[in-house]
């Protein structure tokens, strides 16, 4: 067996590895999305807007993905103190938990 042989089974292996995990991971956000959706229907949380402008396929996670994405574009453009104020509140609980990690143990 050549090195080159080996090479290439080697990366075979590696692609398989990788398309086996990129559909796990494609299943489980799938499905992910999928809950999401369904406890905001059951919550009845769904924006008014929500599949307006164009059919949204319920069963399909990426169509309720795409749709709730630009329901957040939607809101970030007539909300920009509110998302201001999200990234500053998210940026000091970030900091809080760094300052808790390096000085926490000191304390100890």
């Amino acid at each position: 067996m050549t090195s080159q042989t080996t090479t290439a089974a080697a990366g075979s292996a590696r692609e398989k590895l990788g398309d086996r995990l990129r559909s796990h991971i494609s299943g489980w956000c799938g499905r992910a999305v999928l809950g999401a959706h369904a406890l905001a229907v059951k919550l009845d949380r769904l924006p008014e807007e929500f599949g307006r402008e164009t059919p949204v396929d319920e069963s399909d996670p990426k169509a309720v993905a795409r749709e709730w994405l630009r329901q957040l574009r939607l809101w970030v453009a007539y909300n920009p103190e509110e998302v201001f104020a999200i990234k500053v509140w998210a940026g000091v609980g970030v900091l809080g938990l760094v300052a808790l990690l390096v000085i926490g143990p000191a304390l100890v």
